[in-house]
């Protein structure tokens, strides 16, 4: 082999190799396998437990244990009990000020904090309050007002008396 042949075929086989790759897409090669010749034969499964296609009637009984009407007596009388016994829960106050303009403010920024809240705003004379959330347990509070807190630094949690009626 000569020295000018070996460069041709060196040099057509850099030509080639630096050549386009072109690969087939999907969408220009549909392939399919049938391997339905190579699956094994498998019988066809019978549940044990037969399944009832109609259902039998039954009579109807009443029932003979009845508490109800005595357990609505019960819990009535707790009701009227408990009504005039007040419980603690825990609000979160986020604003005190005698302006309505500056009430109104602090209710709208709550919702930056937290989208789903309810804050409520009262007037006690001579101020407003604006009030976020209703806790029993003043540790459901603190985790609230963590949050509010960086928007709010003077917010507090505040104990409150309710009467259920």
């Amino acid at each position: 082999m000569t020295l000018k042949n070996f460069l041709l075929a060196g040099s057509c086989i850099l030509v080639l190799a630096c050549g386009r790759k072109t690969v087939p897409s999907a969408t220009e090669v549909d392939y399919h396998e049938d391997l339905s010749g190579t699956l094994p034969e498998v019988e066809k499964y019978e549940s044990p437990v037969k399944k009832k296609t109609r259902v039998e009637k039954t009579d109807f009984k009443e029932p003979y244990m009845d508490i109800t009407s005595g357990l609505d007596t019960m819990l009535d009388t707790l009701a009227i009990v408990n009504q005039d016994i007040p419980n603690l829960q825990y609000t979160i106050l986020i604003h005190n000020s005698n302006s309505r303009q500056a009430a109104d403010e602090a209710r709208k920024n709550v919702f930056r904090v937290l989208p789903d809240a309810n804050p409520i705003m009262q007037f006690v004379s001579p101020s407003y309050h604006v009030k976020v959330g209703s806790y029993i347990d003043k540790i459901e509070a603190y985790k609230t007002l963590v949050k509010l807190q960086d928007m709010f630094p003077n917010a507090v949690i505040i104990p409150e008396q309710v009467y259920f009626k």
